[in-house]
């Protein structure tokens, strides 16, 4: 496991939130921008860096309603990436987030990531954002932030 924070003044482990849209009802539990994510379903990234439903066969972005998983695999997203409290990030390939935040998580619960791939965050904000919760990372899952204000802002543990 590598993570590489690139700008960071502090972990911030409290529950104040830098991003001006955290708990803002019109944004998705589960998606990419105002963009909902549906489990179940495959997802590519297109070249303006935007979802659309796809077979299985060729994805970059597929949740496992089941286990609650999310799988990235190669995944070039130009946005914020908002996924439930509870979720098990599952990298695979080279993917990179650039947006206000890279993960901002909703509602009350830990997140996890890992996998064998790598995540690029670059962002206005926060890299990963869990004002509700914690964070952990196994695997040999690759993450590398690069944020203007913190890189990881828990309300929970690391």
């Amino acid at each position: 496991m590598f993570i590489f924070i690139g700008f960071i003044f502090s972990v911030m482990c409290s529950s104040i939130a830098f991003a001006e849209d955290i708990g803002s009802p019109e944004l998705p539990s589960l998606g990419i921008g105002r963009t909902v994510i549906e489990k179940g379903k495959y997802y590519i990234i297109n070249e303006a860096g935007e979802p659309e439903e796809n077979t299985g066969d060729e994805f970059n972005i597929y949740y496992d309603e089941k286990n609650d998983t999310l799988i990235l695999k190669d995944a070039d997203i130009n946005s914020s990436f908002y996924i439930p409290a509870g979720t098990r990030v599952c990298l695979k390939g080279a993917n990179t987030i650039d947006g206000g935040v890279g993960f901002q998580v909703s509602g009350t619960g830990d997140i996890s990531i890992e996998g064998d791939g790598s995540v690029i965050i670059t962002c206005s904000t926060e890299g990963i954002l869990n004002s509700q919760g914690g964070l952990s990372i196994s695997g040999d899952a690759d993450i590398t932030i690069n944020a203007e204000a913190y890189a990881i802002n828990l309300g929970g543990g690391i």
